[in-house]
């Protein structure tokens, strides 16, 4: 029967596990760390009790009486003895420089030789050791005699504590130290479970290769979009920006922890970004692109938000064209339903038997058609515009608006890419149209040449002209009311179509109401 694999850990576990493992470690190191610290703060202890009962038996004064008489041991025995038992040592040892001791314990040990290393205590220092003797092992402290501090070593002390006695200390402090690693132990489980707990809630119990894949399908999907999206934190700085609003925006190399300011985002989009407030399909300008961005907060209290970038460039492009497709169908229809009134018009005169009021009407139509189409032709030679200007004539007379031609009007054939001049001379003839229906002399003036090898397209109309501080190219500004659908992207398109030829587009500077586009002659768009 196969084995079947066993399931995979969620990363909650494997995090909890990996934690814990550390910090049990950690909690049986510092209960080593504290046994072992125990042990050498007891010994530490034991070493100065020694020395310091050494040192108070070596200045009694009584000692030193005792060693200048006939008989040290006789002298010295019981009153040593009363000293060991009073600060509860091992043993107390009054001994000659020699070590020839006068007192012990075992009075059968009086008159032996010291077990134990003198050190530098004969010659007037002090020594501490620990050492197997007669009284089993010990740590013992040496401390020479004097009766005064500068006069000879008269005898030597050494008194030492059981090492047992030590080890039975430190074992008293064992479960304290003990119970302080379990109490630090029950903690760590505690607080990991937790961990593990808000780590499962947060990765919703997925295991590490759940997660690495949910990742590289996020990562995909996020840089496979066609629409821009950027993510702001809270701090109100970059977080992620894909593939398509580095390209809607312009920019290179990472933004990654960049301020939202530094995205070249109009201001108040930005101000929006700060504030947290939310705003729908507002019209920017990136690079050389029309852009509709929108801003949707993240909540939480701080000012992240999430940002939408959508490419209208050539959609408005497009829908350009289209108006002006269906401005020409407009006109076509017109001049359908009027060719088919002067029709009857000229049936019914020959049929009421005036024949030469039909052909003087007739060819008074036809007159006025041509004239129309031979002035048209003559001020372009790009079909594209011929065709547009005559489109846009026939609006204009339907609207009641008289759109007149510049008699020295010449642009050559191939001066600039059709589109870009249809982008051109359509938006800014549909913008003065619109401006002088609205006037009382609903005029509009078209002149087209080229000048120090620069072509110059020139339209003005009878309206009220701009106001001087309107940015009219921005996209989104527009004198038109709010009725629900975009305005204000026409002059805009005008912009970057001339940028792309290498020109501009902008007030006359004696005329609000004369926009004037200059560009290279010949030039393409790039």
């Amino acid at each position: 029967m196969p084995l079947r694999p066993a399931p995979a850990q969620s990363l909650a576990s494997r995090v909890f596990v990996a934690q814990l493992a550390v910090m049990m470690a950690v909690v049986v190191v510092g209960t080593i760390g504290a046994a072992v610290q125990a042990r050498r703060a007891v010994a530490a202890k034991a070493a100065s009790t020694t020395l310091a009962v050494a040192r108070t038996v070596a200045t009694d004064p009584q000692v030193a009486v005792a060693l200048r008489g006939p008989d040290p041991a006789r002298a010295l025995q019981s009153h040593v003895e009363e000293v060991r038992r009073r600060n509860d040592v091992s043993f107390v040892v009054v001994m000659s420089p020699a070590g020839q001791r006068y007192t012990h314990p075992i009075s059968e040990k009086i008159g032996q030789i010291y077990v134990g290393s003198l050190g530098a205590a004969p010659n007037g220092g002090e020594e501490t050791e620990t050492r197997a003797g007669t009284m089993g092992v010990s740590l013992r402290s040496v401390v020479p005699i004097r009766e005064r501090p500068d006069g000879p070593v008269m005898g030597l002390v050494a008194v030492g504590i059981p090492v047992e006695h030590i080890e039975g200390e430190v074992a008293s402090w064992m479960p304290t130290v003990l119970a302080a690693g379990v109490a630090a132990a029950l903690v760590t489980w505690v607080v990991g479970t937790i961990g593990a707990r808000r780590v499962a809630r947060a990765t919703h119990g997925m295991t590490v290769p759940e997660l690495r894949g949910l990742y590289d399908c996020y990562d995909a999907a996020l840089h496979a979009m066609r629409e821009g999206l950027v993510l702001i934190g809270e701090d109100g700085q970059v977080r992620v920006v894909n593939d398509e609003a580095r390209r809607l925006l312009g920019v290179n190399g990472t933004l990654t922890g960049a301020p939202s300011a530094s995205l070249g985002l109009p201001a108040d989009l930005v101000a929006a970004v700060s504030a947290g407030t939310a705003l729908s399909d507002r019209a920017v300008v990136a690079g050389s692109r029309i852009v509709v961005a929108s801003v949707a907060p993240t909540g939480g209290g701080g000012s992240g938000a999430v940002i939408t970038l959508r490419d209208r460039t050539e959609l408005e492009e497009v829908a350009g064209e289209l108006a002006s497709t269906r401005t020409l169908m407009d006109a076509l229809r017109a001049q359908s339903h009027e060719a088919g009134n002067r029709l009857h018009t000229v049936v019914s005169l020959v049929e009421m038997g005036q024949p030469d009021e039909a052909v003087a009407f007739a060819t008074e139509e036809a007159a006025r058609g041509q004239r129309l189409t031979d002035e048209v032709m003559s001020a372009s030679g790009e079909p594209a515009v011929t065709a547009l200007l005559l489109a846009k004539s026939n609006d204009a007379a339907r609207r009641g608006v008289s759109l007149d031609l510049d008699p020295d009007s010449w642009l050559p054939a191939g001066i600039a890419p059709a589109p870009e001049l249809v982008t051109i001379v359509g938006n800014l003839v549909d913008n003065a149209i619109e401006a002088a229906a609205r006037s009382a002399a609903a005029r509009v003036g078209v002149a087209m040449y080229v000048e120090n090898h620069q072509a110059v397209i020139e339209v003005t109309d009878s309206g009220p002209g701009l106001p001087t501080d309107a940015d009219a190219f921005a996209p989104g500004w527009t004198t038109k009311p709010d009725d629900g659908r975009p305005h204000g992207l026409g002059l805009a398109l005008v912009r970057e179509a001339a940028a792309r030829l290498g020109g501009t587009v902008q007030v006359a500077d004696d005329d609000s109401s004369c926009l004037v586009a200059r560009f290279p002659a010949g030039g393409t768009s790039g």
